[in-house]
């Protein structure tokens, strides 16, 4: 079984990464040439940017809603085991221990609504269209920013780099027949870890050391997965997995 993260983890990076490069191009060896064709890749990457996301906002506007919708009960606990430094021990378990609770009734609470239109095309999971990934992007995107909205926490952006980031680091998955017999084998979180150190040094970005590799840590991925047996899917059905690992993440 193959797993694909690609709709995952998409839109959890926000760093701007090299566009277009297999490289990753240095200042002190960078010609004006190099410049120019960065420039240009960057106002194309841009203007396809504009375009997916102007016809995800028309479909968004005549599709059902898909919303996550927290408790001011879950919002205040979350703050309190998390951000405010001057609470106690014990005030701290216990905000834990109320999220726990309300996690499990948020979670009943919020439902995937499904899309008539995303019911026909089957798709290969481990081959998506750019334009069905950016539309999938798009979607994590504004699930994500309804709940940073409500905590209080900066919006996040799609970035064209970002996609093409976590379809490479999808491919590795796939290169490397990643499933449950593996995990199983190796011992390791669940992450690929060698496979995003090997697209992240691509790009020039930094990676995790060797020890924490084989344990399956890394710098770039948050992963939510069932064992299945998919190869095709609908954009449907891969709607609602985002939305099943945003909820239950």
């Amino acid at each position: 079984m193959k797993l694909r993260t690609t709709i995952l983890a998409t839109t959890a990076s926000v760093i701007l990464l090299g566009l277009g490069n297999s490289q990753p191009v240095y200042a002190n060896s960078t010609t004006s040439s190099q410049v120019e064709n960065l420039k240009s890749e960057l106002i194309k990457a841009k203007r396809e940017y504009e375009q997916a996301k102007s016809i995800y906002d028309n479909a968004l506007s005549s599709a059902p809603s898909n919303t996550i919708t927290l408790s001011d009960k879950y919002i205040k606990a979350l703050k309190t085991a998390f951000s405010d430094f001057n609470v106690s021990q014990t005030e701290r378990d216990s905000a834990k221990s109320i999220l726990q609770s309300e996690s499990l009734r948020l979670k009943n609470q919020n439902s995937f609504h499904k899309d008539v239109v995303d019911e026909g095309e089957r798709l290969d999971v481990n081959n998506l269209p750019l334009a069905i990934r950016q539309e999938l992007s798009f979607f994590a995107q504004d699930l994500i920013n309804q709940v940073r909205s409500q905590v209080g926490t900066p919006r996040v952006s799609v970035s064209s780099s970002a996609i093409d980031f976590a379809d490479k680091v999808a491919k590795e998955y796939v290169k490397d027949d990643w499933g449950l017999s593996k995990l199983s084998t190796l011992g390791v979180s669940g992450h690929n870890a060698e496979g995003i150190n090997r697209v992240a040094k691509t790009y020039g970005l930094p990676t995790s050391d060797a020890e924490s590799e084989k344990r399956g840590g890394q710098l770039y991925e948050n992963l939510f997965f069932r064992p299945v047996s998919l190869r095709e899917a609908t954009k449907s059905q891969l709607k609602e997995a985002i939305y099943t690992g945003m909820v239950e993440f």
